[in-house]
């Protein structure tokens, strides 16, 4: 009975000293809200994103509230923030539009000139993914696609899903150069792209016309788990030997190809050689 009392007293010292900050990140041009911004306490595995309007909550433990936030989204620059100089109100703060450099792009190839580039067909019930109710959110897995040498329009992606448990998830598509270790490196997308999962399993299409998506040579394409729905489903998938619930699970291949996968925003990317989730581009 006293080290139940005693575990509660601890447990309750630990909320009390723990830090709540609260915030709402706008546009500093229109003064819009922003969605889905990336809020995350540097070099720690903590983090969040904003909703439909621009809000944000994250705890701080107490041993890192000298630290700093780091706030970055698609499109906008940078901006880094230390723990202390929020208050106990929400903070309003503005991030400025990051200026577009249009690079000339001349295109070779007649446009009906269509092919896929990615990985296109998958191997019998090998998978990858997240599991468990709200694990992984910010979380990425991605794969090194080749586009060529010359220009490129990317219009379209598609993915295999094995597995959704939850009636919608929400993600959002990145395509980052490669650094000088061949790990995904600056973002190459000017603007968010979301791809909403509405369907238990089977391939994903997604239109990409309207972004007009010109690049070239290799390519870190990643999708981001942003938020699900309320799960529907009870039934475990073992994941690398783990057993999740609930799960969104997508076709995966043995092939010479990359796999990247980051657990969080701050965690480093980790390589696996000889195995991609199913996701390709279209491409003109």
């Amino acid at each position: 009975m006293r080290f139940k009392l005693f575990f509660i007293l601890f447990f309750t010292i630990l909320i009390i000293k723990a830090q709540i900050i609260r915030g709402k990140i706008i546009d500093s041009v229109f003064n819009k809200p922003i969605v889905y911004v990336n809020i995350s306490l540097i070099n720690t595995h903590l983090g969040t994103i904003t909703d439909e309007e621009g809000y944000f909550e994250l705890e701080i433990p107490e041993k890192q509230k000298s630290g700093f936030l780091r706030i970055g989204a698609i499109g906008y620059e940078e901006k880094i923030i230390k723990i202390t100089d929020f208050t106990n109100n929400p903070e309003t703060i503005r991030l400025n539009p990051k200026p577009i450099q249009l690079e000339e792009v001349v295109l070779d190839t007649p446009a009906r000139n269509k092919r896929k580039v990615g990985t296109l067909k998958k191997d019998k019930k090998n998978i990858c993914g997240w599991g468990g109710n709200q694990f992984g959110k910010g979380h990425e897995i991605g794969l090194q696609i080749d586009l060529g040498e010359e220009f490129v329009n990317v219009t379209s992606i598609h993915l295999y899903l094995y597995k959704l448990s939850f009636k919608t998830s929400l993600f959002r598509l990145h395509i980052r150069d490669l650094d000088q270790n061949g790990m995904p490196g600056k973002e190459l997308l000017k603007e968010n792209i979301l791809l909403n999962f509405d369907k238990k399993s089977g391939w994903l299409n997604f239109d990409l016309k309207p972004y007009h998506i010109f690049l070239k040579g290799k390519v870190a394409v990643s999708i981001e788990w942003l938020k699900a729905s309320q799960p529907q489903e009870k039934k475990f998938t073992a994941v690398n030997g783990k057993k999740y619930l609930p799960n969104i699970l997508l076709a995966a291949k043995n092939n010479k190809g990359i796999f990247y996968i980051r657990k969080g925003i701050e965690l480093p990317w980790k390589k696996i050689v000889n195995k991609t989730p199913v996701i390709n581009l279209s491409v003109q």
